[in-house]
């Protein structure tokens, strides 16, 4: 089965950009088909405007839906096949229509909110080796003006909790 959470993990759907990509605003959701494995599969991908997303592979030459895209566990050479064109789909989705909300912490959202009205300025990922740091800076010039990332509370002196980070 497809590992949609790890490919959307952290990913924010931006509206235009859907639209841009081709998706339709249909009750209440957004809703593309892709043609898949030339032509002979199709895939149904449909987004929640909260970036809920559900999919169905259909067979166009049976003219029915392959249930064994969903199905969790589900191995061969042909599904693996189908499993994989999805996947890559999936990802250009990610990539062109989803922006990057790596920073959960609420007080970390009011500062980026608040340079972003007050500046136009919104978080660039610069860094492969840290995907989680970002740098902040006016449009168009290479200095940055603020560094944001995730730092493990041990390195202020306080017990760290596995599963938290502080968010700065």
């Amino acid at each position: 089965m497809i590992d949609i959470q790890a490919i959307f993990k952290n990913k924010i759907p931006d509206r235009d950009k859907l639209s841009a990509f081709g998706f339709s605003f249909t009750e209440g959701h957004f809703v593309k088909e892709f043609p898949i494995l030339e032509g002979q599969f199709s895939l149904k991908v449909t987004l929640s405007p909260l970036g809920e997303i559900d999919y169905h592979v259909y067979d166009l030459l049976a003219e029915e839906e392959y249930f064994l895209a969903r199905v969790q566990g589900a191995e061969g050479s042909f599904v693996g096949e189908v499993h994989k064109a999805c996947e890559e789909i999936f990802s250009e989705i990610a990539q062109n229509c989803f922006l990057r909300e790596c920073y959960q912490n609420g007080q970390t959202k009011r500062i980026l909110q608040y340079v972003f009205q007050k500046f136009g300025v919104e978080p660039e990922f610069l860094w492969a080796r840290l995907p989680d740091w970002s740098a902040l800076r006016v449009k168009g010039q290479k200095p940055w003006f603020a560094v944001l990332g995730k730092v493990e509370k041990s390195k202020f002196g306080f017990e760290e909790n596995r599963s938290s980070r502080s968010s700065i």
